[in-house]
């Protein structure tokens, strides 16, 4: 029977393309967070236009955009840690350790009604300056001034020449799709923008501020889009996949389902599926996204390394595992051309690796592959991350295959720790933590204790409504053991009854061995 191992290190839902490597043939674009040099109050502005900026660039055919994501990874890398605004200097660090060109960046100021941008154009090779442009506006026309920066900054970045990249040219068509994009009501747009400023640090209130910008604008799609991003990570995934499919339904209506805005909503999808279980259906919507960036010619980006890295999550919970390290071994492929790594894309996928080896009994591989992760989480400081303490709880389960229960238990331990002080003691993870201590305890013979775990794994999946998943359904499989253990077999027939109806349902390929259990323990129970 497979054990609900700590669960998988998502490599990111993706949201946005991701830089090619050096030497293709296009431009490579990163948007530094432009600076507020006036009033706190209109600290909402940095983080609306830097993420308006990049949704422009996206529209321009001869460049890529450095992702937001991606950014904020490289400075993580570079131990400045993930918020506030830093010297041009550094800037340019920033950018080449995402591979960037050329950077947007720069200032405003306001004042009244007026707005005043001074953006500027920073070269990565040489680390100057190459332009810098005054643009002056008012608030009630924000949009048609982040259309002038892109233009003006557009304009200088086409008398620029750099060795082996094709010099880029704005057409009427880029300029058209720039101004025809969807424009919501100013208010909304500054409740998106105030949410944007906080979605990683307060993701609660992030979602605050992006339900009351559609409550203005309900087709407001980067709105509908970072809502179901958001109730994802809250684990709330019933109102992720309600606020995806809203957002999916906004750009059909558009006739935008060849863009990469749909296969960010396909992604969001599978990957809330992938959690909930239902693999038939991540896979349909993973698949679809792969189709959709392989039409936009995206197969070397980070982002397209992540979907198949998650595709090969799902195949993995499938028991197919040989087709899960193919997958991961293509992500990898793409991490390393990017020179990747050295990041928690890179860490994660080596995890999911480890974890696809211990399935397959390889426990040597498996140690090889998550001490490769945990070298990577150290570099970069994450050991107060969930990703650094999933590593160690997966370390953990192959010593205690192993029958090394002392060398196990302090990685457990720590593990648990760090999701405690993390406030993840409600999440998924924290779910399959609790079944693996339960399990240490079983074999450590007591059964008290591993119980014990096992119902508090079982009480968060619960509240999690997962109660339809696998995971759920191994952790009533091991309460009927646990029980069956402690001479109290009557007990746990219900629970392993309920464990093999959902198996059937996820075509857990081990129901001859759960039904095989399920007539021991019946036969303990009537003597």
């Amino acid at each position: 029977m497979r054990r609900l191992i700590s669960i998988l290190i998502l490599t990111s839902i993706a949201l946005t393309p991701s830089p090619l490597i050096s030497g293709t043939n296009k431009l490579n674009i990163l948007v530094y967070p432009f600076k507020n040099t006036g009033s706190e109050k209109y600290s909402w502005i940095s983080a609306g236009m830097t993420d308006t900026v990049i949704s422009d660039l996206y529209r321009i055919k001869g460049v890529h955009v450095i992702s937001e994501r991606d950014r904020r990874k490289a400075i993580q890398e570079i131990k400045l840690g993930m918020t506030g605004l830093i010297r041009e200097e550094t800037i340019v660090k920033v950018g080449k350790i995402t591979g960037a060109n050329l950077i947007f960046t720069g200032s405003y100021l306001i004042s009244g009604n007026r707005i005043r941008v001074n953006a500027k154009l920073i070269r990565v090779d040489t680390g100057q300056i190459e332009k810098s442009i005054k643009i002056d506006g008012v608030l009630e026309k924000i949009f048609d001034l982040q259309d002038r920066i892109i233009f003006s900054l557009m304009a200088e970045t086409e008398k620029i020449r750099i060795s082996d990249i094709k010099p880029v040219k704005l057409d009427s068509e880029d300029r058209q799709q720039i101004r025809s994009k969807q424009k919501p009501e100013l208010s909304a747009y500054e409740l998106y923008s105030r949410g944007l400023e906080v979605h990683y640090s307060n993701p609660q209130k992030a979602l605050k501020y992006y339900l009351k910008a559609l409550r203005i604008s309900p087709d407001y799609f980067d709105a509908l889009n970072r809502t179901g991003w958001v109730y994802y990570d809250l684990s709330m995934h019933q109102k992720s996949i309600k606020y995806y499919l809203i957002a999916e339904q906004v750009l059909r209506k558009q006739k935008l389902q060849h863009t990469n805005d749909f296969a960010t909503i396909m992604n969001g999808l599978g990957a809330v599926y992938k959690l909930r279980g239902v693999f038939d259906k991540a896979l349909r919507y993973y698949f679809r996204a792969i189709e959709i960036m392989d039409s936009l010619n995206m197969q070397k980006t980070s982002d397209y390394a992540a979907t198949l890295g998650n595709i090969g999550v799902v195949y993995r919970h499938r028991g197919n595992y040989a087709k899960a390290l193919e997958y991961y071994s293509k992500a990898l492929r793409i991490y390393e051309t990017l020179r990747m790594e050295n990041t928690t894309d890179y860490a994660s996928t080596l995890n999911n690796t480890g974890m696809a080896y211990k399935m397959m009994k390889k426990s040597d591989e498996a140690l090889t592959y998550y001490f490769r992760a945990k070298k990577i989480e150290e570099f970069l400081g994450n050991q107060r991350t969930k990703h650094y303490a999933t590593v160690l709880n997966n370390i953990a389960l192959v010593y205690d295959d192993r029958g090394d229960h002392d060398t196990a238990f302090p990685y457990f331990q720590k593990s648990v720790k760090i999701m405690k002080d993390l406030g993840l003691t409600k999440t998924y993870e924290y779910a399959g933590t609790m079944n693996n201590v339960s399990a240490y305890y079983h074999k450590k013979g007591d059964q008290r204790k591993a119980i014990e775990y096992a119902f508090i794994s079982k009480k968060i999946m619960e509240d999690l409504k997962l109660q339809n998943t696998s995971e759920y359904a191994f952790t009533l499989w091991w309460i009927a053991i646990y029980y069956h253990k402690l001479k109290k077999s009557c007990q746990g027939v219900p629970y392993l009854e309920r464990a093999i109806s959902i198996l059937l349902q996820n075509s857990y390929p081990g129901i001859t061995r759960a039904r095989k259990n399920l007539q021991s323990i019946k036969r303990a129970c009537r003597r």
